[in-house]
């Protein structure tokens, strides 16, 4: 005995009709504006950054991040640094402060955001970065680290006893030491 499938009749789709469901498809797979829109503001080149501080003439600017650890935010302070460089480059920006902040929780279980480090870097030194080939340790080596805050020795002392920062960022680790 020979089994066959059952002939389903197709339906009847007028040409017009299947190259726009061809064309609405396409768009949803590809996307309707290719690349992702370039950032309208300094915040909006990170969802890291809680503020943008800017002296009156501009020359300096202050960004604030929370991060889970100083290390982490060497990334995100990367990612920033880049993004400032590719969508502000008219600027007339000639320093970037990061400052990093944390949250912290006391004895009773309150919580607070509190600052850590600020890292500063001269526009000269943002420019010398080839952001391909550099990972945040490298960002935070070169930073000019100054400690914020009365818990920033504590933590700072304890997240560069960690064998890989301590290896891998020990500029860092002694300048925001001292």
């Amino acid at each position: 005995m020979v089994l066959a499938k059952k002939r389903e009749k197709m339906p009847n789709f007028k040409l017009g009709q299947v190259i726009a469901a061809v064309a609405f498809c396409g768009v949803v797979v590809v996307g309707c504006g290719g690349e992702a829109s370039s950032p309208q503001t300094i915040k909006d080149i990170s969802s890291a950054i809680t503020n943008v501080e800017q002296t009156e003439d501009a020359k300096q600017i202050t960004i604030t991040i929370k991060q889970d650890s100083i290390f982490q935010g060497g990334n995100a302070t990367k990612a920033i640094l880049q993004g400032l460089l590719q969508n502000f480059k008219s600027h007339p920006f000639e320093n970037v402060v990061v400052v990093m902040t944390e949250v912290l929780v006391d004895q009773y279980g309150r919580q607070s955001v509190e600052p850590i480090v600020s890292l500063a870097y001269p526009r000269s030194e943002i420019e010398k970065i080839n952001f391909t080939h550099v990972v945040g340790w490298n960002i935070l080596n070169i930073s000019q680290p100054k400690r914020l805050g009365s818990y920033s020795m504590h933590i700072i002392g304890q997240e560069c006893q960690d064998e890989n920062n301590a290896k891998y960022a020990a500029v860092f680790c002694r300048a925001a030491l001292r």
